[in-house]
């Protein structure tokens, strides 16, 4: 088959050129025949199903008659690819049957058609043909003069192309009907909303991808063990994440403010070397520090030069500085560092994101200084000892030892940390989201009975009054009232399923994070299980190159148990997510239909064994070899590839489970036989404190 045929096709379809594309259409057919078993044939047949729908209308009775036939042909033929993968082709015979619907005069049909293609689109991400089929939706709406829908399906469609980043489509569309929707393509702050829009998604780009760089920085920080190269690497990695010109790094020792690192970009390169604040005062501004100091605040100034609190420092006085950044770090709730980041190019660089992802890094680099002062005190220790070979021996073991508590602590703080800002943000969007769902779905049943009474009112009014004024017939006509009474039921009821659908999202959020739990509670061990699935449910879905992974669940007659409920749904979604990445590592080298022959599946059982309740999850992915299964639980250990784990997950999780609930956590694999892991904690169990774990 022609390619470029197949191109020019899809792309008048896309801009609406519909005559050209059946044109398109007309001579890729005559090369259909050699394509038959690849992905270009679907693509022609559905462009070519479009084509002809739209080209429909203004073509005359005979030609009618062959798009007709040519559409019902492709229906059939999507049927079948639709019954085999409805992944990939559910969607497209769903839009071509509300396109023959809408041709054929059958508008309830193709309004249900339209809405269920659009969804079946979403579920399987093809955003390029949801964006599709919201146009197309809107177009049918707008020609049976309905605006007020059309208004929402061209809204969507917009909101589509522009996450597709099809911004000639947007463009098209504003230029197309900016006299009808003024609202899509308003003017803010004298930019368009599609440019806006189109930042606003460059910017969440941006921001995963400084959340990503923050997460490498912060591994780079933890694997640098002594301190001169580990600074280098700090500033180097502050002053290009941050968009500074240069920065200091201040650590306080004796009571007094020094000067440990100092970098440039102008210069390329960073210097580590001790000297005191109050000997290079001319370099930084004392007083800007000083303040720092006393609040402990983190300290942003956009314009410094123009910062009525400081304007009195010589420093600022004398170089006019623009963007300054002022960030503390403390170790063990004591300050032990200031980091100073200056840009003397622009005014208001240090923005909110840069800020969140520098404090993200402020902890490693506190952990890892002192980690590394301690390894350089310790390797001196060691080296002045060297004259008695046995005291060098057991220091050596020492140091071994002290190395491996500072690793596990260290694990232990970011892993807490980063969970509890996790549970933070999740418990506030699910607060969030509550309120305003909650309002919505408790008013929804009164909307429905107020809409019965006044149907009802106005079905007596009929009833009474046969002979209608002309006026009100003609308006009844005007606005389809049978069709509206039988429809806005419906609506409503669609309604209450989609409320109550995020109503449960939300309860599953809110019982993963419960924060409102942190002390020992007698808790439904299946809530938290069902909630961490609820979670993980985006990569259980089928894919398009994957049927899927089947979870069974298998549960017990568990009573309540006493444990920290937030503290054990981070082990369900550790160990869960591990099983979700065995199964998608060992698919990778199986076909579509290996994998359905012999599907992915997680199974759940638990049960009660004397005073403990067990929770076995297993998975028959590849299993996990004796070597690996004897370094499952140890802190930093991972067989991902690199970005892809930090081999924190399962030692957090067996402390948790041993050290906090006093309990056991088992791997059972053989290889080619899948892994189980066995989680054994009491029914009523003598638990440590919330304040730490205890060795």
């Amino acid at each position: 088959m022609e390619v470029p045929y197949i191109y020019k096709l899809a792309l008048c379809n896309w801009y609406g050129e519909y005559s050209k594309a059946v044109e398109y259409a007309e001579n890729a057919e005559k090369f259909v025949a050699g394509a038959r078993g690849i992905f270009i044939n679907p693509v022609f047949y559905f462009h070519q199903s479009i084509a002809l729908a739209e080209a429909y209308v203004e073509a005359d009775t005979a030609t009618q008659v062959i798009y007709l036939h040519k559409l019902n042909a492709n229906l059939e033929k999507f049927q079948q690819w639709a019954m085999h993968c409805p992944t990939n082709y559910q969607h497209k015979f769903l839009l071509i049957q509300a396109e023959i619907a809408r041709i054929s005069k059958q508008d309830y049909q193709a309004m249900e058609l339209y809405d269920k293609a659009i969804a079946s689109a979403a579920e399987n991400g093809y955003l390029q043909n949801e964006a599709l089929a919201n146009e197309l939706a809107f177009r049918f709406y707008w020609d049976k003069d309905r605006k007020n829908f059309a208004k929402v399906y061209f809204k969507e469609a917009r909101y589509r192309y522009l996450k597709w980043e099809a911004t000639g489509k947007v463009r098209q569309l504003d230029e197309q009907y900016s006299q009808l929707f003024r609202d899509p393509v308003g003017e803010v702050n004298g930019r368009s909303t599609a440019t806006k829009q189109i930042r606003d998604i460059s910017g969440a780009k941006t921001q995963t991808l400084d959340l990503s760089t923050a997460i490498k920085a912060s591994q780079a920080l933890s694997s640098e063990m002594e301190l001169n190269p580990l600074l280098e690497k700090m500033m180097t990695i502050a002053i290009e994440n941050a968009g500074a010109q240069m920065g200091y790094l201040l650590v306080k020792r004796d009571n007094q403010w020094v000067i440990e690192a100092e970098g440039s970009i102008d210069r390329d390169q960073v210097t580590v070397r001790s000297s005191s604040l109050f000997q290079v005062k001319h370099k930084l501004p004392v007083l800007l520090i000083n303040y720092v100091e006393r609040t402990k605040e983190n300290l942003v100034l956009d314009d410094a030069s123009h910062a009525e609190r400081f304007v009195s420092d010589n420093y600022i006085v004398a170089n006019q500085p623009k963007s300054i950044l002022c960030l503390p770090f403390s170790h063990q709730g004591k300050l032990t560092g200031v980091l100073y980041l200056e840009n003397n190019l622009t005014t208001g660089v240090f923005t909110a994101d840069r800020l969140e992802v520098l404090n993200l890094l402020t902890s490693q680099v506190s952990i890892s200084i002192e980690n590394a002062r301690l390894y350089t005190n310790l390797h001196i220790y060691s080296q002045e000892l060297e004259i008695s070979e046995t005291q060098a021996r057991e220091k050596a073991k020492q140091l071994e030892h002290t190395l491996d508590e500072l690793k596990l602590t260290q694990s232990q703080m970011v892993q807490s940390e980063k969970m509890s800002s996790l549970g933070q943000l999740v418990a506030g969007v699910a607060h969030e989201i509550n309120n305003p769902v909650s309002f919505i779905y408790g008013n929804l049943t009164y909307v429905n009975n107020y809409v019965k009474d006044l149907m009802s009112l106005v079905q007596l009014y009929q009833q009474q009054n046969q002979n209608l004024p002309p006026q009100v017939q003609n308006e009844i006509d005007a606005i389809d009232l049978d069709f509206l009474m039988e429809d806005l039921p419906k609506l409503l009821a669609s309604m209450q399923v989609g409320t109550d659908r995020i109503r449960q999202i939300v309860l599953s959020l809110r019982n993963f994070s419960r924060l409102d739990e942190a002390d020992v509670k007698a808790v439904n061990i299946h809530e938290g299980i069902d909630s961490t699935l609820m979670i993980l449910q985006n990569r259980l879905k089928p894919q398009p190159d994957s049927p899927g992974i089947q979870v069974i669940q298998e549960y017990g007659n568990l009573p309540p148990v006493e444990c920290y409920p937030g503290q054990l749904n981070q082990v369900f979604m550790n160990l869960l997510a591990n099983a979700i990445d065995s199964l998608e590592e060992f698919n990778e080298h199986r076909t579509y239909a290996d994998i359905a022959l012999q599907p992915s599946i997680i199974t759940i059982r638990t049960t009660v064994e004397g005073n403990l309740a067990v929770i076995r999850i297993a998975d028959n992915g590849s299993g996990i070899s004796e070597n690996v299964r004897s370094q499952l639980f140890t802190p930093f250990f991972t067989t991902k590839a690199v970005g892809k784990g930090t081999g924190l997950g399962l030692s957090i999780s067996y402390q948790i489970v041993t050290k906090k609930h006093r309990g056991k956590l088992e791997c059972v694999s053989v290889l080619g036989q899948g892994a189980e892991f066995i989680v054994s904690i009491p029914l009523k169990a003598r638990l440590v404190p919330q304040g730490g774990i205890k060795n």
